[in-house]
């Protein structure tokens, strides 16, 4: 602190403490100015310390108590004065105390509510599995000795006839997934897995009977549909494991009837009974995938 600063804070102090002097020599100092973020409170709070029926000393006092209620007193060495420094912390407290109100709850409630959304129960499968004769079995015969073909299916072979002959075919539904996941088997008690030479072609319908989707489980060399490429399930194979899932395949709430074809293009043609077993998503028999993991 230099000199000059000292001697300006000893004269403000000894006209804050003097009592016998005129208010108006008082409030003329300027070391009696209090300088707030509102100009009509530090007019207040000016002509209150330093003027009124009460003696000088009781002003000061009345100011400087008002001072304490509102905030904090800084000084400003550069310019000589003294600003009003807001209190924080009691705003602060005010407003938890508010929060902790009922009416605060009420308006936070909802809030809330939409923080965690209400869960909807989804479909998730028939009550109990349910199983489909879908290909009746084909025991082995000579590709030439099948007639009937499927001209709008082309396979791309080097070896073969490039459209395959008919060794089976079937559909069922129309039916619903509900939710629930689909499985290939062999059998009626979904024990055993399909097994195909050369592939089967499967073609879902939808409503009127117009197919929407096609896919095909087996082996083959690479076809086409009416000049589009079905989907591929399960490695290519003549024999698969219990359980083959196509649920991806099928729609999983709208109705639909699944036609199943079994081809044949080269050699012999067979094909083992198929079997769609639809179950509930949360207890459905083990599938290709769970055994291989496994």
């Amino acid at each position: 602190m230099s000199g000059g600063d000292g001697a300006h804070l000893d004269s403000c102090d000894r006209e804050r403490g003097s009592t016998g002097t005129a208010s108006s020599t008082s409030s003329a100092s300027p070391c009696s100015t209090v300088t707030e973020s509102s100009s009509s409170r530090g007019a207040s709070s000016s002509s209150s310390s330093g003027t009124g029926a009460a003696s000088g000393s009781s002003g000061s006092s009345t100011g400087s108590t008002s001072g304490a209620a509102r905030g904090a007193v800084r000084v400003d060495r550069a310019r000589g004065s003294v600003a009003q420094v807001p209190v924080v912390a009691p705003r602060r407290l005010d407003m938890l105390a508010r929060m902790r109100s009922p009416f605060a709850a009420a308006l936070l409630l909802p809030l809330a509510l939409t923080a965690c959304p209400r869960r909807v129960p989804t479909a998730s499968g028939p009550a109990h599995p349910v199983t489909y004769p879908l290909l009746a079995g084909a025991s082995e015969a000579e590709t030439t000795s099948r007639t009937e073909t499927r001209t709008d299916v082309f396979v791309h072979t080097n070896q073969f006839g490039h459209v395959p002959v008919v060794v089976a075919k079937g559909e069922v539904g129309p039916l619903s997934l509900q939710g629930g996941r689909a499985q290939l088997f062999s059998d009626e008690a979904c024990t055993q897995g399909i097994s195909v030479d050369n592939f089967i072609l499967f073609e879902v319908l939808g409503a009127g009977g117009k197919i929407t989707h096609r896919f095909a489980v087996g082996y083959h060399t690479g076809l086409t549909v009416a000049d589009q490429v079905p989907d591929n399930v399960g490695p290519s194979a003549f024999v698969f494991r219990p359980g083959l899932d196509v649920t991806a395949q099928l729609p999983p709430e709208a109705t639909f009837t699944l036609r199943a074809t079994a081809l044949d293009y080269g050699g012999v043609g067979r094909v083992t009974p198929v079997y769609l077993r639809v179950s509930p998503a949360a207890s459905v028999a083990p599938s290709d995938d769970d055994l291989r993991n496994k």
